[in-house]
């Protein structure tokens, strides 16, 4: 197998260097031409235009003006294509050395089924082709945005995408949900190609630090995107194989334009601030009813619990409150981000580039949170022939990121505060366990080296035939460490200090090879079809070590005296696929498509063959038959349905029964010895019937433009159905084997509408104003864990697997109380628990609502902004139920004004239950809001530069919500994790503002 791996790579390769005879140059044309805008006649940059049929195109410069060169003689149909404005096209007969003439005046619409996508197999595809609907996000809307991590990007810009931002942590991950939740035992983060590698897309950190983890989404520079589309589900992405099922997201970097060079320089400083209102930590000063053994009675715990159970009596005014969050002791600082970048981009007729760099540096609102990153790109592309193109895209980051202690950790500095006492004291002054001081000298850090390049090829040998090839590496050098100086913490053993090393590497390898033959069947029905092959292979090389006591002054290994642990880690995952696409469509109107993967991949089963992912979908154009009625209400209309498969491979060794080598002592020498799997994972024991998950989904809907195209209106009904999902069955202790084993027994299903909306509310030479929003409703329900299976616990039980139920649903026992004796307190005998637990919701987001306002005033004002509402889900605000049953200082459990729903939940929790603790969630979020303004052509021009524009910029400006947490947002499980879903001492999304001026010449 390894040897036809080698073999496919080598064939890619080939089709790059080895077209095969073209034409001689003196029997070529070309084609030149200008785009502008049909009401302002000014030219239109990056207008895309190309030659219908061939893989021949060119981006218009800031002239407006494009050329194609080395164009095979004879009639060419010429199409002109810009996001925001109705497709041209027209036909020009080009004479061999000769340039024929082909201008275009576009006008602006917010309707454009001539959108140009690209598909799986490295093509690109008109938005009108396909029944499954593929999300764009505009490029436009990064540019103006108080953007700092590409996890932002796609935040409320895409109807179907989940993004929970889960810290206000500089460095930490987010959650990246598209279409709810497939697997219960797998990941759940879409796959992320760069053009056209997978690339890494894990949150990981070999470093404990409470919760919080970097992401590998977020070494993307969101200053290098030129386009970013999200394929939505298996009905869309079927062809991506074993990997898709939780959808894709496809980025393209920023490619050059022909003509001189031009750069662009751009500079960012800004303000991040903590503006939460923290809660003060509360306790009732009284005396005990029985005194204690040497007589005295005062007590600093006189609660409500013990109060109204007549063990205590309260002192007049002596409710004592503190929060060394508030006081000066509070560990929270003003931090700053600057960012800098410069980028060129230019070329010829035959080779354009685009070169990049970028440096950004943060400083987060502790002393101990802080990133650095350098970023350098460059794509080149080049026509070699009228029938042969190339690019080359290579991308470098350089991430340095430093973690605070937070989250769940007794050391960290919010649970410090939070949990900490009601009085200020000179040894913690008021914190749980050390001051916010002795937190922040723990030097944890993610040090990251992350390369990655592809080459691509598109050939076109004969007039109906087409081949595309590409091959690309993406690999992530992770450096993980912490180090704790001897002597800086007096407590939990730790007054030696200690030092952990994680060194990691991970590479991803790609390959792809199509070919396509199209022609017409007919005047007016044509053929395409598709065939090729996949290949990617997956790596993970690690090395870790631990020691602790570190002789002072020493910061490395080498200086630990004791505890010293090492680890080595290797994994290795291929998959092999093949495909095949038929298309039929009919006037450019009509289009049936269908299509067949098959995949087979290392992580199945040995007794497990290939598995395979059909598809089909229907587009069908009616605003354009001759029969639909044109109208000023109804201008546009498309009806799309489409069907298809994709799966989740499972995790490396899960169907594989190996051995884990141990040590044992016989007769006091350790002797090497082995177990059967793994005792982390709880698996081992092999399963060699075991298969992918697969899910299937349906999608229908229509695309309609109202009101003169003033108004495009997108609706989706999409299911979603995955079988075979992985569930962990135990396994007799009397078989001497792992407690767990994986098999292929379970069943999920999510369903919902996507909606996107966009309208040109007015548009006069002054002004215009545009209105985007995108909605999303999602619901999960697990099916069916399998026979036998008993509901499976997740996050301490705080939440349940359970049928019938959203996968990871809260599960608690519900309370009721009264004030019977009304005397303005609760006691515990008037809180009543029910006996069963019941679900209490879903931790996800069931409705989604975006709203981006977008107004453009005299040519030189732009103001836009994102509001975004999220509903239908709970958060467990575990941070207050520590508060009220472990420290006991919560207002509810000691202030006796407080009110009386507080009171009850906190005496709930001491009865058992947390139902009182998992709350609405429910918020409105202005997320975004930037003033752009751009200086007149010649005050630029008197300044040496053709433009010059500053951007004034806000992020997380305001937030409206019932939940009586400090933000429901936050989550202290890292972005790893499926389900666990809770606020637990997490840093809350933090404000920005930042100034931004960008200057091109």
């Amino acid at each position: 197998m390894i040897q036809l791996h080698r073999q496919f790579m080598k064939v890619t390769c080939a089709l790059a260097l080895f077209p095969g005879a073209v034409l001689a140059q003196d029997q070529l044309g070309a084609i030149a031409g200008r785009v502008i805008d049909r009401d302002t006649q000014q030219p239109i940059p990056n207008a895309q235009v190309v030659i219908v049929g061939t893989q021949i195109g060119s981006l218009t410069d800031d002239r407006g003006e494009y050329r194609l060169t080395r164009v095979t003689p004879g009639s060419r149909q010429v199409r002109a294509l810009r996001l925001g404005y109705q497709s041209a096209t027209q036909t020009v007969t080009v004479a061999a050395g000769g340039t024929a003439t082909a201008d275009f005046t576009l006008g602006t619409a917010v309707v454009n089924l001539d959108q140009v996508v690209i598909t799986a197999t490295g093509e690109t595809q008109r938005k009108r082709e396909s029944g499954a609907i593929t999300s764009t996000i505009a490029i436009e809307e990064l540019e103006l945005a108080p953007i700092t991590n590409f996890s932002q990007v796609l935040a409320g810009r895409a109807p179907g995408v989940t993004v929970q931002l889960t810290s206000g942590t500089l460095g930490a991950g987010a959650k990246v949900r598209i279409r709810g939740t497939n697997s219960i035992s797998l990941a759940n983060d879409p796959l992320l190609i760069i053009d056209g590698v997978r690339v890494n897309n894990t949150v990981a950190s070999g470093i404990a630090v409470g919760g919080m983890l970097p992401s590998r989404l977020d070494d993307l520079n969101p200053d290098e995107i030129e386009n970013i589309e999200v394929i939505k589900g298996p009905a869309a992405a079927a062809l991506y194989g074993t990997a898709a099922a939780n959808g894709v997201i496809q980025v393209t970097t920023k490619r050059g334009r022909p003509g001189k060079a031009r750069f662009t320089l751009f500079a960012e400083a800004g303000t991040l601030e903590e503006v939460s209102d923290f809660p003060y930590n509360y306790r009732q000063i009284g005396d005990l009813v029985t005194p204690r053994p040497d007589g005295t009675t005062r007590t600093t715990n006189c609660n409500i619990a013990n109060r109204t159970s007549g063990l205590c009596t309260i002192r007049q005014d002596s409710l004592a409150r503190y929060s060394p969050l508030l006081s000066d002791a509070s560990p929270f600082i003003t931090g700053w981000r600057q960012d800098y970048g410069l980028n060129v981009t230019g070329g010829g007729e035959a080779v354009t580039y685009f070169v990049s760099g970028d440096f950004e540096r943060q400083q987060g609102v502790f002393d101990a949170n802080s990133t650095r990153k350098y970023g350098l790109r460059a794509n080149v592309f080049g026509r070699v022939r009228d029938d042969l193109e190339l690019t080359a895209n290579a991308g470098y980051v350089s991430n340095r990121v430093r973690l605070p202690q937070n989250d769940n950790n007794a050391l960290g500095l919010l649970g410090g505060g939070l949990l900490g006492s009601a009085f200020d004291n000179p040894t913690t002054r008021g914190y749980f366990a050390i001051t916010a001081d002795q937190s922040q000298q723990f030097r944890t850090r993610q040090d990251v080296e992350r390369f990655t390049g592809s080459m691509s090829s598109n050939w076109r040998p004969l007039t109906w035939l087409s081949a595309a090839g590409s091959a690309g590496l993406d690999v992530v050098n992770r450096f993980d460490h912490d180090l704790l100086p001897a002597g800086k913490i007096a407590s939990f053993g730790l007054e030696g200090g200690f030092r952990q090393s994680e060194r990691y590497q991970d590479f991803t390898y790609t390959g792809n090879l199509s070919f396509t033959g199209a022609f017409d069947i007919r005047p007016t029905i044509r053929s395409s079809t598709t065939v090729g092959g996949q290949y990617v292979r997956e790596v993970l090389r690690s090395t870790e070590a631990f020691g602790q006591n570190l002789l002072p002054g020493v910061g490395s290994l080498e200086g630990v005296t004791s505890l010293f642990a090492v680890d080595e880690d290797n994994t290795e995952n291929v998959t092999i696929g093949t495909y095949i696409q038929q298309q039929v469509s009919w006037r450019d109107r009509l289009f049936v498509t269908l299509a067949l993967r098959g995949d087979d991949n290392s992580a199945f089963g040995q007794d497990f063959g290939y598995v395979n992912y059909p598809a089909a979908s229907l587009s069908w154009v009616i605003g354009e038959e001759s029969f639909f009625p044109q109208t000023e209400i109804l201008s546009a209309l498309r009806v799309r349905a489409a069907y298809g498969e994709s799966g989740q491979r499972p995790a490396f060794r899960d169907a594989a029964k190996f051995f884990s080598p141990v040590s044992v002592s016989v007769g006091d020498v350790d002797t090497p010895g082995v177990t059967i799997g793994s005792e982390v994972t709880g698996f081992g024991a092999g399963n060699a019937l075991l298969k992918p998950e697969k899910s299937k989904e349906y999608e229908f809907g229509f695309d309609a433009g109202l009101l003169g195209d003033r108004l495009a209106l997108e609706l989706t009904r999409y299911h979603k159905t995955t079988y075979d999902a992985l569930i962990a069955r135990d396994l007799p202790g009397s078989l001497g084997a792992t407690p767990f084993r994986l098999e292929n027994i379970g069943r999920v299903r999510n369903e919902g509408f996507e909606l996107l909306l966009k309208a040109r509310v007015f548009e006069i030479p002054e002004a215009r104003f545009d209105l985007t929003l995108n909605g999303t409703t999602a619901n999960s329900k697990i099916l069916e864990l399998g026979e036998g299976i008993e509901p499976i616990p997740v996050n301490s039980d705080f939440q349940i697997h359970k049928e019938g139920l959203s996968p990871g649903e809260y599960y608690q026992a519900p309370y009721t109380f009264s004030d019977a004796n009304r005397d303005g307190l609760i006691s515990a005998s008037e809180v009543v628990v029910a006996d069963e637990p019941v679900g209490l919701g879903t931790p996800f987001p069931k409705r989604l609502l975006s709203v981006t306002p977008d107004l453009t005033l005299f040519k030189y004002v732009r103001v836009s902004g994102l509001l975004e509402y999220r509903g239908g889900h709970k958060l467990l605000n575990l941070t207050e139920r520590f508060r009220c049953n472990f420290t006991q200082t919560c207002r509810g459990l000691q202030d006796a004004t407080a009110p009386l729903e507080e009171q009850a939940r906190a005496m709930a929790t001491l009865l058992g239950t947390e139902a009182g603790f998992v709350e609405d969630a429910d918020f409105v979020k202005l997320r975004e809001l930037s003033v752009t303004l751009n200086a007149p052509s010649q005050w630029a021009g008197r300044m040496g530069v053709a433009s010059v524009s500053l951007t004034l910029a806000g992020r997380n400006l305001k937030t409206w919500t019932d939940y009586t947490g400090y933000d429901p947002e936050a989550n202290e499980n890292a972005a790893n994790t499926n389900f666990s879903t809770d606020e637990f001492n997490t840093l809350p999304q933090v404000r920005y503002f930042t100034a931004r001026v960008n200057i091109g010449w």
